[in-house]
């Protein structure tokens, strides 16, 4: 999949910029790779395990974090059960356009709030490499001192 977009941004490089195809096509290629992120055999088991813990975490650490923090990871939280309990819904399908947009929808907005909490994601790199929380993406608490910050 990857290939694909590199090739069709490629020809897009390769016309000048001048094909208006070109973007559609990238457009294209895209939105294809997007739908295969976002469908039910990708998402629901990270999504279901981050569900499970959101609730314990926030009620263990409602009082340790600031309250913009507070605020994004309910609304996180909210987000995280609503595409839980979309995909647990029966007649939910990946080729139904209508379950596709809820779930583009909250993904979207998941992205908007930010990262969730450190604790709540696991991240197989980092632990490999000894590096917890070096992937995070700025959510949480983890610090690397000897990196320089911009």
């Amino acid at each position: 999949m990857l290939m694909q977009l590199l090739k069709a941004m490629e020809s897009g490089a390769g016309a000048g910029g001048a094909g208006g195809g070109d973007d559609e096509n990238l457009d294209k290629v895209f939105m294809g790779i997007m739908e295969q992120l976002s469908n039910k055999e990708m998402l629901y088991e990270p999504m279901k395990e981050l569900h499970d813990k959101f609730g314990p975490w926030l009620l263990e650490n409602r009082d340790k974090v600031s309250k913009e923090d507070l605020e994004r990871y309910e609304l996180q939280s909210v987000l995280v059960a609503e595409i839980v309990g979309k995909f647990d819904e029966e007649g939910y399908s990946d080729e139904k356009p209508a379950d596709r947009a809820y779930i583009w929808e909250k993904m979207q907005k998941m992205q908007a709030a930010g990262s969730p909490p450190d604790a709540l994601v696991s991240n197989p790199l980092a632990d490999e490499l000894g590096l917890p929380g070096a992937f995070a993406g700025g959510g949480g608490d983890a610090e690397m001192p000897q990196c320089p910050q911009q």
